[in-house]
């Protein structure tokens, strides 16, 4: 299994005088599994030094079955799950605890939805909440994405911090937190199962990995807020000079409102639009597959 960011590594090895190189990232995303094959693939000696118990996965895929590789992949995310919340100690004190809590328990059902406080919890403060989410951002475990008003760049310049969206660590444990069957993703259609929330959390995840391994995978909203003309887009970002609107739709259909009046205010050269559709571009619309959020800087460099 190979990895992008085994070229950063490549690059650091190669520079004098280099100093110690620390890979963050939240649990069980591959970070021991790619320092130890860099180890032994570029280094005469490697010496791992493992404190802790890493669940293993190829056991799931010993059978054949879709509906059992599923279903000994939840339990794996349940007992995942539980090992994030069994590491709260690490992040806070013990009074913290049930903050970190609420949030992580209700951060996967709220995806794709603005935050206020209110809706995780009605009878805890805004300020125990507001720090354990930061505590848990900290740690990879939730994304926020903010409101900004894109009207140039950067678009950190211009967000507005009391006004956010969630995104998840995983969209499987999202899925598993949220209390769906495994067997589901194999018996159902599972893009119509909390189908907008899923696409969402799944493009966000994916723009957050494929971005700069040097950034945060800083990634933004937009939303019009004045009467009589509401309008919103999913995601916004930047290629090079160019601030990018982005809608998700979890079926083939919808409407591209909200990324039209983006593309008409900003003077955008288009906008994206992320479905189960195929690929295509007509009227500054490029409309990407969801299996293809990879190829889209690409894609974009092409149109543009």
């Amino acid at each position: 299994m190979r990895r992008d960011i085994e070229k950063e590594l490549i690059s650091w090895k190669s520079q004098k005088g280099r100093y110690p190189l620390i890979v963050r990232g939240a649990r069980q995303v591959g970070k021991s599994y790619l320092v130890e094959a860099f180890g032994k693939t570029h280094f005469q000696n490697n010496v791992v030094v493992n404190f802790e118990f890493q669940p293993q996965l190829k056991d799931c895929f010993q059978s054949f079955d879709p509906s059992e590789i599923v279903n000994k992949l939840q339990l794996i995310q349940t007992a995942l799950l539980q090992t994030y919340r069994s590491d709260f100690g690490k992040y806070a004190k013990i009074s913290q605890h049930k903050y970190l809590q609420k949030v992580f328990d209700t951060a996967p059902r709220m995806v794709g939805q603005r935050i206020k406080y209110s809706n995780i919890d009605t009878d805890t403060r805004s300020r125990e909440l507001k720090n354990a989410l930061n505590l848990l951002a900290l740690a990879g475990i939730v994304k926020p994405i903010y409101l900004t008003k894109a009207s140039g760049l950067p678009l950190g310049a211009q967000i507005d911090e009391q006004k956010f969206k969630l995104n998840f660590l995983d969209v499987g444990l999202m899925q598993n937190s949220c209390g769906l069957p495994g067997r589901l993703s194999v018996e159902e259609d599972f893009m119509q199962i909390n189908a907008g929330a899923v696409a969402e959390q799944f493009v966000g995840q994916e723009l957050a990995a494929y971005s700069d391994k040097h950034q945060q995978g800083s990634i933004y909203f937009w939303a019009r807020e004045k009467k009589g003309s509401m309008a919103a887009v999913d995601y916004v970002i930047n290629i090079g000079s160019d601030i990018l609107p982005m809608e998700v739709k979890s079926g083939k259909e919808g409407k591209l409102k909200s990324l039209r009046m983006f593309i008409d205010e900003k003077k955008s050269k288009l906008g994206i639009r992320f479905s189960r559709d195929k690929l295509s571009y007509y009227d500054k619309i490029l409309s990407i597959p969801l299996y293809m959020v990879e190829q889209m800087p690409r894609l974009v460099l092409i149109q543009a």
